[in-house]
């Protein structure tokens, strides 16, 4: 199926999205290459003076300390950059801020005392701990600047004088300050003063951001750090992932360094530093793109703008990877004679690891663009956290074969293969979980992929219903929820569950009913298909989920939806009792909860509570059991045992069961009913009733009156 023609409108905000990442783009390649060229000519400059013994000795502990250093952030800046560019406008951002900080600052304390416990513990690096004691330093002050909001926020001017300012003051003190080995203090503790430097002055400036941005805040710092409750625990789960992201990055980034300083000399680790230094500078492109795209192709994303998302990622790909390979060409040539100019003959034998590393550049450029302007403003992080382990796996293993027989080259080959990895699973998450066509390729291999990755679902799940699925061949059925034509039809094993279900009412109705790709019941299918022609209501909406299903939420996501989930037993991103959310009014345009009123003690007040969080017009998707021979609903508070349950209302856990007047008790709650009826869905998602007798094939669309 072709892709739809871009309305003009949808032009013209693709070309503003564009504008706005191709100016935040040109501030963030100039503070990159202000950051890099100080960068560089530090380390060039202490290569000369200080030599490739004590400039590894360096590199080890720096190497070292920014393990601690990502455990201090905890994967804040991602998270905290993604969260910002997603409030902006709503309300709230002082509040985020001042969690989101109290956060950092507790991991960082955290950090830095794991630090000094491992230098005072560790014979290695108790030796050199004022080294140690320099780079902590730095370590503690950073969490200050809050760069994660300037980047949300898009700042990045102010970032860029920021950098440029403390930057040259720091390399004229290392000018002035280091002139040979016995200065290696110095130049550790100039290189702390660069991160202090910046985050001192980025945490002067926060007042100012939070006022531009709308929020009343005084100008002391109290203003915004001092707000309200600090629910800090709210964003560890999500900041989490993030964290792990960070971890296997930085063990295929640094694990090559640490296990140089373990198995070969100083000297070695030393050249290998130049060559790797060189490598960052060089893939600093697509880390200036995707920076500066992510908080606009966040907002894309949030307001289902999905074909401006995917135009966005695809011009920006296209671009970065044509960069990347011609500067790869280029040095593959001139390696040998750039590093005589940079670092001095002495460097020579860092040649062959800079060329290695050279490899790297296009895959890098690939993973950069799908995971930081494509998987991330998605909310897909945890597929490219899977991509970036297997990296980190495969980093590990040949870093153990081949540094001891090649010293820096094997560990520069070492990381080629991560990257590689890398590139190919973001690549596969992209095409096959978002169904984005951004290479010219796509039309044929992502279809190869896509097939390849169905079948290999389609295995998994064959094994996990395999009691109920029958023998054939070819497509039975379509399920919209994960968008596949499914083999067979699968059955669950409700009727085995005898202490949590009444076999009775399963018996005589077909069992095998559930998609064996996604497991979705048919009322998902209902739902999945009915919001496919109406997708409206959902995307670019406040959408509160209560106890989602995974089915539902796989079809939410592939389709731009972004939504609030909430439940209160089992993971969500809100732990809410729907009977009482605690919620402002209406802060929702919709709510969805299928299954839940059964579950609950009041559903009257349930429902006046639902009422209550949607806006004006907003719309409550909902359903329930209905057996179709109860006149209205079947409820007794007397009965409070298990057993009673299952035998009076079919399972442990149900208070009730409604009956044929459900769309008029729904009305009488104050909303206007539209039901969703399962004959109405085209015949190849059927079936749409079961596997209970009171799986209905209705669920109602209730607009607040």
């Amino acid at each position: 199926m072709g892709r739809p023609e871009v309305s003009e409108g949808t032009g013209g905000r693709l070309r503003l999205a564009g504008s706005a990442v191709t100016r935040n783009a040109l501030f963030i390649g100039l503070a990159t290459a202000c950051n890099y060229a100080f960068s560089f000519l530090t380390v060039f400059y202490a290569a000369r003076v200080l030599q490739p013994a004590a400039l590894g000795s360096v590199a080890f502990a720096a190497a070292v300390v920014s393990y601690f250093s990502l455990l201090a952030k905890m994967g804040i800046p991602l998270y905290g950059m993604r969260s910002v560019a997603a409030a902006r406008g709503g309300g709230g951002l002082a509040r985020l801020t001042s969690e989101l900080f109290c956060l950092g600052a507790l991991l960082t304390l955290g950090a830095a005392a794991l630090l000094a416990l491992c230098v005072v513990v560790v014979p290695g690096l108790g030796a050199s701990w004022q080294l140690y004691v320099a780079l902590g330093v730095g370590l503690v002050v950073d969490c200050l600047g809050c760069e994660w909001l300037y980047r949300g926020l898009e700042r990045y001017r102010f970032l860029l004088l920021r950098d440029l300012a403390v930057r040259a003051l720091v390399f004229a003190l290392l000018v002035l300050l280091v002139h040979d080995e016995g200065d290696l203090l110095w130049y550790a503790a100039l290189t702390m003063l660069s991160t202090a430097g910046c985050a001192l002055v980025g945490f002067a400036f926060v007042p100012r951001a939070m006022r531009e941005e709308g929020e009343a805040v005084d100008g002391a710092w109290r203003g915004w750090l001092v707000r309200g409750h600090k629910d800090v625990r709210r964003h560890l789960r999500p900041s989490l992932t993030f964290f792990l992201m960070s971890c296997a990055t930085l063990i295929y980034a640094n694990l090559d360094i640490v296990m140089l300083g373990i198995m070969s000399p100083p000297a070695e680790v030393g050249y290998y530093q130049v060559a790797a230094k060189v490598r960052v500078g060089l893939i600093a492109i697509s880390g200036i793109v995707w920076n500066a795209a992510l908080p606009q192709a966040t907002q894309l994303w949030e307001r289902g703008e999905r074909d401006e998302f995917e135009g966005l990622a695809r011009r920006t790909m296209g671009l970065v990877c044509a960069i990347q390979a011609a500067v790869t060409v280029a040095v593959l040539a001139l390696a040998e004679p750039a590093l005589v100019i940079a670092a001095g003959e002495e460097y020579l034998p860092a040649v062959p690891a800079l060329r290695v590393l050279a490899l790297c550049l296009v895959p890098v450029a690939v993973s950069n663009i799908l995971g930081g302007q494509v998987l991330i403003p998605a909310g897909r992080e945890r597929w490219l956290l899977a991509s970036e382990v297997g990296g980190a796996v495969v980093n590990l293993v040949l870093n153990l074969a081949l540094i001891p027989t090649l010293g820096g080259v094997g560990a520069a080959a070492s990381t080629v293969a991560a990257e590689v990895i890398v590139a190919f699973g973001t690549y596969a998450a992209t095409r096959v979980g978002l169904r984005l066509k951004l290479f010219p390729w796509d039309a044929w291999a992502g279809g190869v992929a896509v097939g390849l990755a169905r079948r290999a679902r389609r295995a998994w799940y064959v094994v996990r219903y395999g009691r109920g699925l029958a023998d054939g061949r070819g497509a039975v059925g379509y399920c919209p929820c994960c968008d596949t034509k499914v083999p067979h039809w699968a059955s669950g094993r409700y009727m085995e569950r005898l202490d949590k279900c009444d076999p009775g009412r399963y018996e005589r109705v077909r069992q095998d009913v559930l998609c064996p790709v996604c497991g979705a019941l048919p009322r998902h299918r209902i739902l999945a298909w009915w919001l496919s022609q109406r997708s409206g209501l959902v995307r670019g909406r406040r959408v509160l989920y209560f106890a989602p299903e995974d089915s539902m939420l796989r079809w939410m996501r592939r389709n731009g939806v972004s939504v609030t989930t909430a439940d209160l037993f089992a993971k969500a991103d809100l732990a809410l009792d729907i009977q009482d959310t605690g919620m402002e009014a209406g802060s929702f345009d919709v709510v969805v909860c299928n299954h839940v009123l059964e579950h609950v003690d009041d559903w009257r007040r349930a429902l006046a509570e639902v009422r209550r969080v949607l806006a004006s017009g907003g719309i409550l998707i909902c359903s329930f059991p209905i057996d179709p021979t109860y006149a209205t609903v079947d409820e007794d508070a007397s009965v409070t045992d298990p057993a009673g349950r299952v035998a009076r209302f079919g399972q442990h856990d149900h208070l009730r069961v409604f009956g044929r007047d459900s769309a008029e008790l729904l009305a009488a709650a104050g909303f206007e009913v539209e039901p969703i009826r399962g004959e109405d869905c085209p015949e190849r998602i059927l079936p749409v009733v079961g596997p209970a007798d009171y799986d209905a094939n209705v669920l109602f669309v209730c607009r607040k009156a």
